[in-house]
């Protein structure tokens, strides 16, 4: 017999739908009557659970509405991991993006432990240019298991609409929500490839971020290193 309480076994299951795509980003899930009577428990013990959902960013409610799974597109943009900042604090919330490639490949060694899949294992690996102030500035490079991505394709990260999610494209192509991640940051110098795609001396110094994104369930779907030029920018971690 089990010893986990009630409601973090319910929480577990409908973090587990959600990622199976049972309800997808956005959707409204059935009532507190209705979850109590599909695990034959009480009404108060799914309030609980629901709380617990929505302090974990996979929930949200709305007052007269219901409980609905979250979501980037519903909410606009809504991105807390944006990391670069000016030298003097200010967010960058305006800058030109240019998709330098979107392709399929086999997972190298190191991408696979990133994203606990077998070496080998089919990816998309796509590369951005971030311009700030018309010069460039940033390189967004990604990471995704093809498995959890089986529909993005080029047209859906570089047709965005403005202001758009990177993750509420996520979303609507293959309906992963993204909830958490964790993050790394590291100082260096550009490499000559990186040289070549931003533009900028070899040498220059720049400040990385590697992030990890974890799916609803906490299952790794995202590794990405995003490369600044330290000269011009850093990166807030809070």
């Amino acid at each position: 017999m089990t010893d986990i309480p009630k409601y973090v076994v319910i929480k577990r299951s409908i973090k587990q739908r959600i990622d199976a795509k049972e309800w997808r980003p956005g959707d409204k899930l059935p009532s507190l009557k209705q979850l109590a009577e599909q695990y034959g428990t009480s009404v108060g013990t799914l309030r609980k659970v629901v709380e617990q959902l929505v302090d974990d960013d996979v929930c949200t409610t709305r007052f007269g509405s219901g409980i609905f799974v979250k979501s980037y597109s519903n909410q606009g943009f809504w991105n807390k991991y944006q990391r670069f900042q000016r030298l003097d604090g200010t967010i960058i919330t305006a800058y030109r993006i240019e998709l330098l490639t979107f392709e399929h490949e086999k997972a190298k060694e190191n991408i696979a432990h990133e994203l606990n899949i077998a070496c080998g294992a089919s990816v998309i690996h796509w590369i951005r240019l971030f311009y700030v102030d018309n010069l460039p500035t940033g390189l967004d490079e990604c990471w995704l298991p093809e498995e959890l991505f089986p529909n993005l394709k080029y047209e859906d990260i570089e047709n965005r609409g403005k202001g758009e999610s990177l993750y509420s494209t996520y979303e609507k192509t293959d309906g992963v929500l993204i909830t958490a991640a964790s993050e790394r940051v590291r100082g260096g110098l550009l490499t000559p490839v990186q040289a070549n795609l931003m533009h900028l001396p070899m040498g220059t110094p720049v400040i990385q971020f590697l992030r990890r994104s974890r799916m609803v369930g906490g299952h790794v779907c995202e590794f990405r290193i995003g490369t600044c030029d330290a000269r011009r920018c850093q990166i807030s971690i809070e």
